[in-house]
């Protein structure tokens, strides 16, 4: 696997996981403005480097084969969870404005980055969160459904949709519909092909232990 990897390649040749033992998603406005703010200064075809991802191997090895004939390896996230969960919610956004507009390149980021259908057509979610927020997530953050978000980090989930929306809401509003989608599909080039991430894979299960006490020492407290 390649060390310097951008969003594309990471989502476009792997599922990844949450494990439950890291802590819930917790990103605040702060954080998704400053990355909003990265990318608006990004120039197309430029590139931005946005951070580290720690993967390990799912235990036992698995893969998925997709409806198209792929087979994507299965990762657990060591470190980089909140950002890419983060870019995950923003594609969403961006997919559903340009659902709205008829544009073909919605389709694409839903079997990129959300959803694809594995060989015998069930669907498949290209990020799995841990178990105290996953059926949130895939069901009312990527889906269309009603749901209580129980946990602080549900609710952070569900403020990052929203904080995303009313962005580009904002943004379609001051370019008007043509402008604005040739904006879209500029910013979805940006943030798969221009943000870049240093990509590490560890494959041994006391590599993880060390590795997530020095990178990302915020797991969850003994009391839970």
């Amino acid at each position: 696997m390649d060390h310097f990897q951008a969003i594309q390649q990471i989502f476009s040749q792997n599922f990844l996981r949450i494990p439950d033992y890291q802590r819930g998603y917790a990103w605040e406005e702060k954080h998704w403005k400053a990355l909003v703010g990265d990318i608006e200064l990004l120039e197309v075809n430029a590139e931005h480097y946005t951070g580290t991802l720690v993967l390990h191997p799912a235990e036992p090895r698995t893969s998925i084969t997709t409806q198209d004939g792929h087979t994507l390896g299965v990762y657990d996230i060591v470190d980089g969870q909140q950002r890419l969960t983060t870019l995950v919610i923003l594609l969403d956004a961006v997919r559903r404005q340009l659902e709205s507009v008829g544009h073909r390149m919605a389709g694409g980021i839903k079997n990129t980055y959300l959803v694809t259908s594995d060989v015998e057509g069930q669907p498949r979610v290209k990020l799995t969160l841990n178990r105290d927020t996953h059926a949130y997530f895939e069901g009312v953050v990527l889906g269309d459904g009603l749901g209580v978000a129980s946990v602080q980090s549900s609710r952070q989930l569900a403020r990052a949709k929203d904080f995303f929306r009313k962005y580009l809401e904002a943004q379609r509003a001051e370019r008007g519909d043509a402008a604005f989608t040739a904006w879209l599909v500029q910013l979805v080039q940006k943030v798969t092909s221009g943000l870049k991430l240093t990509v590490y894979v560890v494959n041994s299960q006391a590599e993880v232990g060390v590795i997530f006490e020095v990178m990302n020492n915020r797991g969850k407290p003994l009391s839970e």
